[in-house]
C-alpha cells in the first residue's frame, strides 16, 4: 500500500533579477519514502533535504524570465494512510507541495480509481482515474482524501495511524476553547467593573 507519486511541473520564470532559475525544491509528504528519481532529462541531480522535507533538483540548464522549466520526477511514498472505524477503512490524505509566494495557475491530481470507496473533495471520475483540479494563490494548500476498504490492499497497521470519524476526539478540545473564551469575557467584565467602581472605592478610603 505504498503510494507511487509522479510529478509533472511546468514552472514559468516571472523574473530573473536575482539570477536565472537553476534548481527547484519540492516538498514531499514525509521522510518515509522508498525511493525517488528524476524522470526528465533536464534534472542533472536530485537529493532529499531532511531539514526542509524537500527534494532538491539541480537543472542542467538555466531558465530566464519568460522561459518555462518543465520537469518530472517520481517518489515511492510510505506511511501515507490512516485507519478508522475499527480498522475497516484506510484513508490516504494527500497535500501536494505548495509555494509560499508563487501562484499555481493549474493544479491537477490524477488518482487511480481502482478499489476506491469514497473521496473528497469533488472530482471528475472515469474508469481509470479520479481527477481533482484547482488553482492556488501563494501559500494556499489543497488536500484530498481517498478512502479504501482495508481488503483493497495489503495495509499494515504498523505503518499507519488511527483516525476517528466521529466527534469524540474533537469535543474536549472544543470545551477548552469555550473555557478560555469564558475566562477572557469574565476578565474583560471584571476590568470594566473595576473602572466603574474605582471612584466610589477611592471615596470611602
Amino acid at each position: 500500500a505504498t503510494l507511487n507519486l509522479y510529478y509533472h511541473i511546468e514552472w514559468l520564470v516571472l523574473g530573473d533579477a536575482s539570477g536565472p532559475l537553476i534548481y527547484a525544491e519540492i516538498g514531499i509528504p514525509n521522510s518515509h519514502f522508498i525511493e525517488y528519481k528524476a524522470l526528465s532529462d533536464n534534472i542533472k541531480n536530485i537529493y532529499y533535504q531532511k531539514s526542509s522535507g524537500t527534494l532538491h533538483m539541480d537543472f542542467n540548464q538555466d531558465y530566464y524570465e519568460g522561459e518555462t522549466a518543465v520537469f518530472e520526477f517520481m517518489v515511492v511514498q510510505d506511511n501515507m494512510y490512516a485507519f478508522y472505524e475499527g480498522n475497516d477503512y484506510a484513508v490516504y490524505q494527500f497535500t501536494p507541495a505548495w509555494f509560499d509566494y508563487a501562484n499555481v495557475d493549474r493544479l491537477v491530481i490524477r488518482w487511480s480509481s481502482a478499489n476506491v470507496d469514497s473521496f473528497s473533495p469533488a472530482a471528475q471520475t472515469d474508469a481509470e482515474y479520479l481527477t481533482f483540479e484547482t488553482s492556488l494563490k501563494g501559500g494556499e494548500r489543497y488536500t484530498i482524501r481517498v478512502n479504501y476498504p482495508v481488503t483493497a490492499c495489503q495495509f499494515d497497521t504498523s505503518r499507519g495511524y488511527q483516525e476517528t470519524s466521529g466527534s469524540e476526539e474533537e469535543e474536549p478540545l472544543e470545551w477548552i476553547y469555550y473555557i478560555i473564551g469564558l475566562l477572557f469575557v469574565l476578565a474583560v467584565l471584571g476590568g470594566i467593573a473595576a473602572l466603574i467602581l474605582w471612584p466610589f472605592i477611592a471615596l470611602f478610603r
